[in-house]
């Protein structure tokens, strides 16, 4: 960073040396040395608070991509929900309406049937109308 070698070293020492003297010489490198550690310790501290709030801030900037992504899904939930409602009650009116149409009667006075017992009666039907055709060519 300063790039500082050891002859600039040497004669900043000397002249440390002429201007404090030789006894407190130690004790201002000794002040020098811990005033630079923790120089060295504010700077890691600020240098990790920096990281922890670039940290939270990408959390928070997650955090809301989640909750649209959420909200996104909640809307096309709903919206599907709604198109299913539609064609649920479509394919009741449809349903009415074939049964409406096609009122078949098995036997005087019979019940209204539903769809699936219409065509279990009429496939009951076709396959006793098939035996008995067979039964006939027999003979």
């Amino acid at each position: 960073m300063l790039d500082i070698g050891f002859f600039e070293l040497g004669i900043i020492g000397l002249a440390c040396l002429l201007v404090v003297g030789p006894k407190r010489l130690p004790v201002l490198f000794k002040t020098f040395g811990v005033l630079l550690s923790k120089g060295q310790s504010y700077v890691s501290q600020v240098k990790s608070d920096v990281e922890k709030e670039i940290d939270l801030s990408e959390f928070k900037d997650a955090e809301n991509e989640i909750n649209n992504i959420k909200e996104n899904c909640n809307e096309e939930f709903i919206s599907l929900n709604k198109e299913l409602q539609a064609l649920s009650a479509s394919v009741n009116n449809t349903e009415d309406s074939i049964s409406q149409e096609k009122n078949i009667k098995f036997f005087i006075n019979s019940p209204k049937l539903s769809w699936k017992e219409e065509n279990f009666q009429l496939k009951l039907r076709e396959k006793v109308k098939l035996r008995s055709k067979a039964q006939r060519r027999k003979r």
